[in-house]
């Protein structure tokens, strides 16, 4: 079976600070590089790991503390969520996940229960309903201010189709012809604080219409920018 997806039960007392994604990036990154330093440098030497895509999920029933800027969870159980449409990167992450079974993030203790493939193929289908799990960033160019953009705004859907066709040129080289379309179902912007600094970007359900290649790359790899950085990882809407 080809692995895509992975999704990993993580035991913790808690708590994680609001701006956590940065020591899941150091849990991703620690846990390729004690399986093969040569791949992580690959990945993470020159573009950042650009075709990786990470969600933590923390539960409904998490809470935040505004005072103190942390997530409190409820449950001592979270879900860590990679995606890649890099199969011998995923394969390299999933082992090195199992081998670094326990990791510190800002001192709170975390520790593998359990992972396993979630693989989604979609196939003939030129159009897919999802919902982003985490939210979407999309920028103009430096021409432009490079500021952040919503769905509706007159540059969104040119700097969107900029940054897929960069990212599936790059990933399969060869030259992508079409487009990529998003219709807005359910969204709602929202401002989340990564690496000490505030970032506006949208979260909800819309459908996707493009070619079913690039379709399944975006599904893999994430939407938008900073995917590698826990932003843009979608799931079908049935």
């Amino acid at each position: 079976m080809i692995v895509l997806r992975l999704l990993g039960t993580y035991e913790t007392p808690g708590p994680f600070p609001l701006d956590y994604r940065k020591g899941f990036m150091s849990l991703i990154k620690e846990s390729l590089k004690a399986f093969s330093a040569e791949e992580f440098e690959r990945i993470y030497g020159k573009r950042a790991g650009r075709n990786i895509v990470f969600n933590c999920y923390f539960g409904e029933d998490m809470q935040i503390d505004k005072e103190n800027e942390n997530i409190i969870l409820k449950s001592p159980s979270f879900l860590l969520e990679v995606s890649s449409p890099d199969t011998k990167l995923i394969a390299m992450i999933y082992n090195g996940l199992r081998k670094n079974r326990e990791y510190t993030v800002f001192g709170s203790r975390i520790r593998l229960k359990e992972i396993k493939p979630v693989n989604t193929l979609i196939r003939t289908k030129d159009k897919i309903r999802v919902r982003s799990v985490c939210p979407i960033l999309v920028k103009s160019s430096p021409d432009s201010g490079s500021r952040y953009l919503l769905p509706g705004e007159e540059s969104f859907y040119g700097s969107l189709n900029h940054f897929c066709k960069v990212r599936y040129e790059e990933f399969f080289s060869e030259e992508f012809k079409g487009s990529v379309e998003l219709l807005p179902l359910e969204l709602k912007r929202v401002v989340v604080k990564h690496m000490g600094t505030y970032h506006t970007g949208f979260k909800g359900i819309f459908e996707l219409s493009s070619s079913s290649k690039m379709l399944q790359f975006l599904y893999d790899a994430g939407i938008g920018i900073r995917t590698s950085q826990g932003f843009g990882m979608l799931e079908l809407v049935s």
